[in-house]
């Protein structure tokens, strides 16, 4: 959400999170509100939002209002594959973390998350273990 001619013009504005990338997003489009305003109220009034995907090139999108926004921001969150563990948007699949002495194909967003997982079936299995000894 930033126009070159702006850049070279103002600071960036990194504390209302201009510059960085954003896995949920709900927080890109309530960084992208504070950057846009963080803009206007440096003086450029006719500075709007948009969203869309880009392939990794720049490419126009249609202006749209905050709510609306929001609104699309939620609804790519709601298709958004999660963590089983901590529900977080899971990362590129080449980034995942998957728990390989299981056999288990399920993803997990960090490695945390997956020895979180790797714990509990341990647990699990330990107490299935003891009543099966003990029954």
């Amino acid at each position: 959400m930033c126009w070159p001619e702006l850049s070279k013009r103002h600071p960036k504005f990194k504390v209302e999170g201009e510059g960085q990338e954003y896995a949920d997003p709900r927080e890109a489009a309530e960084a992208a509100i504070a950057i846009c305003r963080a803009w206007r109220k440096a003086g450029e009034k006719h500075v709007k939002v948009a969203h869309g995907t880009t392939g990794g090139y720049t490419l126009p999108f249609e202006s749209v209002t905050f709510t609306d926004l929001r609104a699309w921001a939620d609804q790519i969150w709601e298709k958004l594959e999660k963590c089983p563990v901590c529900g977080g948007p899971l990362p590129d699949k080449r980034k995942c973390f998957r728990l390989w002495d299981t056999g288990d194909d399920t993803l997990f967003c960090s490695e945390s998350c997956a020895e979180k997982e790797s714990d509990y079936q341990a647990a699990e299995n330990a107490k299935l273990n003891e009543i099966c000894d003990n029954g």
